[in-house]
C-alpha cells in the first residue's frame, strides 16, 4: 500500500498518480429508521444508489475485490461464473485486513496491500459518477466509473440483485 499522510488516504495517492480526476468526500452521519447510524457521504443528499460497497470474496479460493452498489447483492454464483469459477465466498474480516491493509468496513478497491483483482458489478457503470471507500473511516471518493475500471485494471460483468 503506498505511503500516505494522515490527510491523503492511499487510494487518492493512486489516481493522482493516474492522472484521474476524483473528488474526496467525508461522510455525514444520520439516523436512519432504526435508530441506526446511516452514514452516507453528504455530497450524495437523498440519493445514496451511488454509493458502492467493496469486499474482498475468494472465488475457488483466489481472493478478488469485488465492488457492487450498497443498494444491491452480490451473486455469489454469478461471481463466480464471471472468474470462470465455481464457489464464491467472503473473506472474513482478518483476511480482508491483512491482504488489503484496510478494516473490512473501509476497504477501498484502490491501493491495496496485495495487488488483487477487481471486478465490478456493471450496474455502477449506469451512473456518471460513483463513491467508493478511500480507505479512511469516513472518507469517499467521488469518480467516474470508467476511471475506477482504468485505475484498478477491472473487469465488469453483472454480480448482483436486487435485495429481496
Amino acid at each position: 500500500m503506498a505511503k500516505s499522510s494522515p490527510q491523503v488516504p492511499p487510494a487518492t495517492e493512486r489516481l493522482i498518480e493516474s492522472g484521474i480526476a476524483y473528488a474526496l468526500h467525508r461522510r455525514r452521519a444520520e439516523t436512519d429508521d432504526n435508530g441506526d447510524p446511516d452514514e452516507i457521504p453528504s455530497a450524495l443528499g437523498d440519493d445514496s444508489t451511488r454509493l458502492m460497497r467493496t469486499m474482498v470474496v475468494d472465488v475457488d479460493d483466489q481472493p478478488t475485490i469485488v465492488v457492487i452498489p450498497m443498494s444491491v447483492e452480490l451473486d455469489e454464483s454469478a461471481l463466480a461464473a464471471a472468474l470462470g469459477g465455481l464457489v464464491a465466498t467472503p473473506c472474513d474480516a482478518e483476511r480482508t485486513e491483512r491482504l488489503t491493509g484496510y478494516p473490512v468496513d473501509n476497504v477501498s478497491p484502490l491501493a491495496t496491500r496485495e495487488q488483487l483483482p477487481v471486478i465490478i458489478d456493471v450496474r455502477a457503470l449506469d451512473f456518471r459518477t460513483i463513491y467508493v471507500s478511500a480507505g479512511s473511516p469516513g472518507t469517499y471518493l467521488e469518480l467516474r466509473p470508467g476511471d475506477l475500471v482504468t485505475a484498478t485494471g477491472a473487469r465488469t460483468a453483472p454480480l448482483s440483485t436486487d435485495p429481496t
